[in-house]
């Protein structure tokens, strides 16, 4: 979360399933979310991280891409690709 209270996506899904803050007995005066807990099963918490797992495009981290995207600004296209440090 922003504050890095919690570590693993784990840990954020299980706070909204009990209900975010409120739901949890925190007094949040600004938390729009509903403290009705979720009722997510395990399975469909496992189920919910896998999907949102398989969101994560992890291409950039493992390969250098083939060319930048062109602007029209001819500064930008001439940057190098992996930038400049």
């Amino acid at each position: 979360m922003h504050n890095g209270v919690y570590k693993t996506m784990e840990e954020v899904i299980d706070f909204y399933n009990r209900g975010g803050g409120a739901g949890i007995g925190i007094e949040l005066p600004n938390q729009t979310l509903p403290p009705d807990p979720l009722e997510l099963t395990k399975d469909e918490q496992v189920q919910f991280i896998a999907f949102i797992d398989a969101l994560t495009d992890t291409t950039g981290l493992t390969q250098i891409p083939k060319r930048l995207p062109s602007f029209e600004d001819a500064k930008l296209n001439k940057r190098k690709i992996g930038g400049v440090y």
